[in-house]
């Protein structure tokens, strides 16, 4: 068994890696979500980072943005949100913010609001 085991992993290590443009060997990295704000990094791990970073951008419009107006049929979708709050009760909170529900917003809004 040990003597398979090893052979695998000798395998693995032997198979042939892409190269880059300058010759070296590319390594597959983890590419997380960075946010500019730490403060807005260290409440979430990176998993919970990635899933609201894919639910963000699930919501934008044909023109590439997410809008104030999308923002309470998005949190309903979350599951810490639709225990406690319904999507008029969001959509108030909201417009006590700003009354434009057309502004366009960015990821990191979003984070600060979901705080």
């Amino acid at each position: 068994m040990v003597v398979w085991i090893t052979f695998t992993i000798g395998l693995y290590l032997a198979r042939p890696r892409p190269l880059s443009a300058e010759g070296k060997v590319k390594m597959p990295g983890f590419v997380g979500v960075i946010v500019s704000d730490p403060r807005l990094q260290s409440p979430f791990t990176q998993v919970e980072l990635r899933t609201l970073k894919s639910r963000f951008l699930s919501v934008r419009t044909q023109s590439g943005c997410v809008t104030k107006g999308d923002l309470p049929a998005l949190f309903v979708k979350l599951k810490t949100f639709s225990e406690t709050f319904t999507e008029d009760e969001i959509k108030t909170v909201l417009d006590e913010d700003s009354k434009d529900m057309g502004q366009e917003i960015d990821f990191e809004y979003f984070l600060r609001v979901s705080l």
